[in-house]
């Protein structure tokens, strides 16, 4: 969960809720689409089978991210984000600064397998045989 990075508490079931909201603040130049996001985390962890388990109580994180996309209207989002634990274990940081990326529309929109097919390879299928 997005604030507490350093946590060393062991759990077997995990359950995380996550809130967040997007706005869209511009194109600088044509260049790339610009935002902001904050967020809300909350979770916890119950002992479940593993050694050393525990229940913890419900612990939270809000925070903001810094959105960006290039080129303009591309698929892939950059996302910078800083999280601040509301109610952190007594150890480890107490604030998380995170750099990510993500392109989820290869979850519900594939590329047509047509396309797939045709694109170059980047690893030979065997290395005893390249290049040949």
């Amino acid at each position: 969960m997005r604030g507490y990075a350093s946590s060393n508490t062991p759990g077997g079931n995990r359950f995380v809720v996550r809130l967040e909201d997007r706005q869209f603040v511009g194109r600088p130049n044509n260049w790339g689409d610009w935002g902001f996001g904050v967020f809300a985390d909350a979770g916890r962890l119950w002992a479940g089978d593993i050694p050393y388990g525990v229940n913890t109580p419900i612990r939270s994180a809000v925070g903001f991210s810094i959105l960006g996309s290039v080129p303009r209207a591309s698929a892939r989002i950059w996302r910078l984000d800083f999280a601040f634990a509301v109610n952190p274990e007594g150890h480890g940081h107490h604030i998380e600064i995170r750099l990510g990326n993500q392109d989820k529309t290869t979850f519900f929109l594939p590329e047509p397998s047509d396309i797939a097919a045709t694109r170059e390879r980047t690893v030979p299928s065997s290395i005893f045989r390249w290049p040949r």
